[in-house]
């Protein structure tokens, strides 16, 4: 049985409130224990925020960061969120990462979150005097912008973590845009999982099941038949662009925001339980997912 994925991600709201100041910021830390030996995580978050008298701009970050642990892993992990640090959004592989150069320092979880915060905060600030003719134009006039990464653990084994980077940015618009990326590490080698997880000459029944799992999703939301909800033809649908991930209840795809379907459809998922794919996953994948045998 395929299960359908609902409901990803819903926009963070602004929470700081303004008296009459032109910025806020907070920076903490906590740190937590793991299921995997010696990996630990900071949960860090930053909040920061600008305003003036026709513009403001919020910022927040909150990421669980990686403190201790296996190298191998403790390094994959960094780097990944630091990727997904150095833009909003989802980003194909030729558009260019705005902040990829405040997102470097991947040593000092606090340090690098900060970074990026200030970074965004500045050059939303250059806009914002870029405007000023137009402001001046039209006293009425205002604008607020919004950016917010949510970066957590939401799965682990002692032979795999999986992480879930979820972003919302509204610039302005009938709406803003959010993003939803899940990657999985094998805890013994800090690899990232992707497609690759799966024997090639499986992707077809992967893809098949997949297009079971949208079918249903689009039924319970409404949107009728898969092909009215789609902008693409269902026949030569493709497998997301972000990776799958694995979870205790299956392996999960996303589809990013008019990836294949309108706005209205959100970001369309489902869950392929391990029983539907015992001979899709590659020997090694399988055997993070198997529980070992009992005697």
């Amino acid at each position: 049985m395929i299960t359908e994925k609902k409901g990803l991600l819903a926009a963070l709201t602004p929470f700081l409130a303004f008296c009459g100041i032109s910025a806020v910021s907070s920076c903490t830390s906590n740190s937590s224990g793991d299921e995997i030996a010696d990996f630990r995580t900071d949960s860090i978050s930053c909040t920061d925020s600008i305003m003036t008298p026709h513009a403001k701009a919020f910022c927040s970050i909150s990421v669980d960061y990686p403190s201790e642990g296996k190298g191998e892993l403790v390094d994959s992990v960094r780097e990944w969120i630091a990727e997904q640090l150095s833009s909003i959004g989802y980003t194909s592989g030729n558009t260019p990462l705005p902040y990829a150069a405040a997102a470097t320092d991947v040593t000092n979880g606090p340090r690098l979150i900060k970074s990026v915060c200030d970074t965004v905060l500045a050059d939303t600030r250059q806009e914002f005097a870029s405007l000023d003719t137009l402001i001046s134009m039209s006293p009425d006039f205002s604008i607020e912008y919004q950016y917010d990464w949510d970066i957590r653990k939401i799965f682990e084994t002692p032979e795999y973590i999986t992480y879930m980077s979820t972003t919302y940015a509204f610039l302005g618009g009938a709406h803003g845009a959010s993003s939803a990326i899940g990657q999985t590490f094998v805890a013994a080698t800090g690899e990232a999982l992707g497609l690759g997880m799966f024997r090639p000459d499986a992707l077809p029944k992967v893809t098949s099941l997949v297009k079971e799992g949208l079918t249903r999703y689009f039924r319970e939301s409404g949107a009728g038949i898969l092909r009215d909800a789609l902008l693409i033809n269902p026949d030569t649908l493709p497998l997301p662009a972000t990776p799958p991930y694995l979870t205790g209840e299956g392996v999960h795809f996303i589809y990013q925001q008019y990836e294949i379907a309108p706005y209205a459809s959100g970001m369309p998922g489902c869950v392929i339980p391990y029983s539907a794919l015992d001979s899709c996953l590659t020997p090694a994948v399988a055997a993070l997912v198997t529980p070992p045998a009992t005697h």
